[in-house]
C-alpha cells in the first residue's frame, strides 16, 4: 500500500505514488470517482483502476453485486476497507502482483 485519500480531489495524489494499481471508490466527496478515473488516466492511459462499476462490468454482474461481494471479502478478510483487503491478501500470499 502506497496511500489512501478520502475524497477525489485527493485521488490526484496519484502522481506522487504511482500504485501498481488504485481501488476507487465512485461516489466521493469534492469529486466523483468517475471524474477522478477520468483525470487519471487522461495523464497514465495505462493505469490499472477497480471500482465496483467496473467490476460488475467485467463480471457481467450489477454494481450492487459486486458491492456485496466486496464487502463479503472484505469481512471474510477481517479487513477494514479495500486497501487494507489488498494488503492482508498479498501478505497471506492470496494475490501476487
Amino acid at each position: 500500500m502506497v496511500g489512501e485519500v478520502s475524497t477525489g480531489r485527493e485521488a490526484e495524489q496519484f502522481r506522487s505514488t504511482r500504485p501498481d494499481v488504485t481501488l476507487m471508490d465512485i461516489k466521493m466527496p469534492d469529486m466523483s470517482g468517475i471524474d477522478a478515473i477520468i483525470a487519471i488516466r487522461e495523464e497514465y492511459p495505462d493505469v490499472r483502476i477497480n471500482s465496483n462499476r467496473s467490476i460488475a462490468i467485467r463480471l457481467q454482474i450489477n454494481e450492487g453485486t459486486a458491492k456485496t461481494h466486496v464487502k463479503n471479502i472484505l469481512a471474510k478478510l477481517r479487513a477494514n476497507d479495500r486497501t487494507d483487503a489488498v494488503t492482508l491478501a498479498l501478505r497471506r500470499g492470496i494475490i501476487r502482483l
